[in-house]
């Protein structure tokens, strides 16, 4: 499974890359469709953390102790991510190890599919005739070491709270957009800054409702569910390999090398 947590965040850094090759070409023109337009100042940190508190509860590393944390085997996501004033949406639809992520931007639709009876991974873009492989058997990617952001983690389930113990500034039960949820915020300290994290993650299936992060109390980014539901539409055919693409091997990415 970390092997396709590593293949997500590609697809997102992608992403990511194309929102900033769109911004850096069409910076003279009104963002085009539902991405919120660049702001003149700064956003501020949000409020709406105590929409709805327990009083009652636990708060701290006491609640987050003594979280009983058992994540739905299926799930379906649907989110909207915005940076530096543009935003890009996406749906991961979960059964058991089988997943599918889809991120939409600039008008192109990147997919990605691991199939766990098949151990493999599919990485492709809708549209697009050939896409790239990575078989759960082979030498594992974490071991190209020529970009260290492959090292990269998508936390979930128990893992969304390793390690808070040494940053959390606060954690407590609360409602979010009705949601039963776990309010909780981080922040380390760095020569380049003060990096805060908030996340609104629901208690029902352990998953981030909302997520922010700042630095220097100034929003960087910021991840929404817009859906969320342990009902997938759609069967298993969501986790097979399309027949109209021809997919190569991930490693033959890195073979195109002048002789």
């Amino acid at each position: 499974m970390k092997k396709i947590i590593c293949i997500v965040c590609m697809v997102l850094l992608l992403s990511l890359v194309l929102m900033a090759c769109s911004k850096a070409n069409k910076e003279e023109t009104a963002p085009v469709g539902d991405a919120p337009a660049p702001k003149a100042e700064a956003e501020k940190p949000q409020t709406d953390k105590t929409e709805s508190v327990t009083s009652e509860s636990l708060t701290g590393m006491d609640l987050i102790n003594s979280l009983k944390i058992v994540p739905k085997k299926t799930l379906y996501i649907k989110g909207v991510t915005q940076s530096d004033g543009q935003s890009f949406s996406s749906v991961t639809y979960l059964d058991g190890e089988n997943m599918r992520y889809e991120s939409e931007i600039m008008g192109m639709t990147q997919v990605m599919i691991y199939n766990a009876e098949e151990g493999i991974t599919y990485v492709y873009t809708l549209g697009e005739a050939v896409g790239f492989m990575y078989k759960d058997d082979e030498e594992d990617i974490e071991d190209y070491d020529e970009d260290d952001d492959l090292q990269m983690e998508i936390p979930f389930g128990e893992a969304i709270f390793e390690g808070v113990d040494d940053y959390l500034i606060a954690a407590e039960k609360t409602i979010y957009k009705g949601y039963d949820a776990i309010y909780y915020e981080t922040s380390i300290t760095t020569p380049e800054g003060t990096f805060t994290t908030k996340q609104w993650i629901a208690i029902d299936y352990w998953h981030p409702l909302k997520m922010e992060s700042y630095q220097n109390d100034v929003l960087l980014s910021a991840y929404e569910a817009i859906e969320l539901s342990d009902k997938l539409p759609g069967g298993s055919k969501l986790f097979q390999a399309p027949d109209d693409v021809e997919f190569m091997n991930f490693d033959a990415m890195f073979d195109f090398q002048a002789p």
